[in-house]
């Protein structure tokens, strides 16, 4: 038996990383679009960075750093979050369903196993949802409002914009607006 050497060796690595990965097909190491990233989405970013360092004690870094990069995407949006901590509790869930599923069909390929690969399919494409409980009443803006209730919905419709200059401008306005505190005065005309 000879040992492989050279270019043979570099193909076959090559190709065991372009592998099929079961029901999310292939790894991404961004989250692409103007909306908010979808189940599907997260798990790739996920895999991705759980293949990028496969050592252990790199999972919790890897759950940690796409909840991360999912609480920016949600931060551009302008829409409140929940704290990382539950939104990494919620990464790992999904992961481990999509885990569960895996193991369960090397072992059988029957009805039920097909059925439980369906019922996931169908999530999918529904939001990666990490807002706060309370993130349509701490929303003040009608259109972030309506944007969230939106992007809940099945067909996941609308989308993030380019930057709304109006409210950049009131925000400037009202931030210029704060009352100086620095030196113990709450009035700037008060001296």
């Amino acid at each position: 038996m000879e040992l492989q050497t050279g270019r043979n060796t570099s193909r076959v690595k090559k190709k065991n990383l372009r592998k099929k990965i079961y029901l999310i097909y292939h790894l991404d190491e961004e989250i692409l679009g103007a909306k908010l990233p979808s189940n599907l989405q997260v798990l790739r970013l996920l895999g991705h960075h759980l293949r990028a360092n496969p050592m252990k004690g790199f999972t919790t870094k890897a759950f940690s750093r796409t909840a991360e990069l999912l609480m920016e995407l949600w931060a551009k949006g302008r829409l409140p979050t929940c704290v990382k901590s539950l939104a990494v509790r919620k990464l790992k869930a999904l992961h481990s369903e999509w885990k569960s599923l895996q193991k369960k069909t090397a072992k059988r390929r029957d009805s039920t196993q097909i059925l439980r690969e369906n019922t996931f399919k169908a999530i999918f494409e529904d939001l990666c949802d990490i807002a706060s409980v309370d993130a349509l009443q701490k929303t003040n803006n009608e259109e972030h409002r309506e944007f969230l209730w939106l992007q809940r919905q099945k067909r996941r419709i609308g989308s993030m914009g380019a930057i709304d200059v109006k409210l950049w401008r009131k925000e400037k306005r009202t931030a210029n607006e704060q009352p100086n505190t620095r030196r113990g005065r709450s009035d700037p005309k008060r001296k």
